[in-house]
C-alpha cells in the first residue's frame, strides 16, 4: 500500500433467533493518522420458506485512509451480542491487522516554461500556473 490508499474491512456477523436490527455493530477504531469512514450498515433477514424469520445478518463495511507512510496496527474488531439460546452475552472477535504503507510516488516536475505574459494571448502550455 501506498500513502493515500484505502483498505477496506468487512465484517459480517449471521445471527440465529435474532432480527437483524438487533445484531450490534462492530466497534471500528483507527490509529493515530488513519482516517476512518463508515458506511451505513447492510441488514436483512434470512426466511424459511413459510417466511419466518431464521437469522439475522448485518454487514458493517469501514474504509481506512492512510496520510503517510509508516507501520499501522488495526486494532481487532468484536462485536457482542445476547444469545437467546444460552441467555448469555457471546463476542466474536476479527484479529489486529498490521498495515505496512509505502510513500506516495512523487509528481513529476512540470517541464513547461512560464508562459509569457501578453496583452491578447491565453498561454496553452498545459501546465498550471499560480
Amino acid at each position: 500500500m501506498k500513502a493515500g490508499d484505502t483498505l477496506v474491512r468487512t465484517v459480517t456477523v449471521r445471527a440465529e433467533g435474532l432480527r437483524a436490527m438487533m445484531i450490534p455493530e462492530a466497534d471500528f477504531t483507527a490509529p493515530q493518522g488513519v482516517r476512518l469512514y463508515r458506511q451505513d450498515p447492510s441488514l436483512s433477514e434470512e426466511t424459511d420458506r413459510n417466511g419466518q424469520s431464521i437469522a439475522g445478518l448485518r454487514k458493517d463495511v469501514a474504509s481506512y485512509l492512510f496520510q503517510d507512510a509508516g507501520n499501522y496496527a488495526l486494532p481487532a474488531v468484536t462485536v457482542s451480542w445476547f444469545d437467546p439460546a444460552s441467555a448469555k452475552t457471546q463476542s466474536a472477535t476479527a484479529p489486529a491487522v498490521s498495515v505496512t504503507v509505502s510513500a506516495a510516488a512523487a509528481l513529476p516536475p512540470c517541464s513547461c516554461a512560464p508562459p509569457r505574459r501578453s496583452r491578447n494571448a491565453m498561454p496553452s502550455t498545459g501546465c498550471t500556473w499560480l
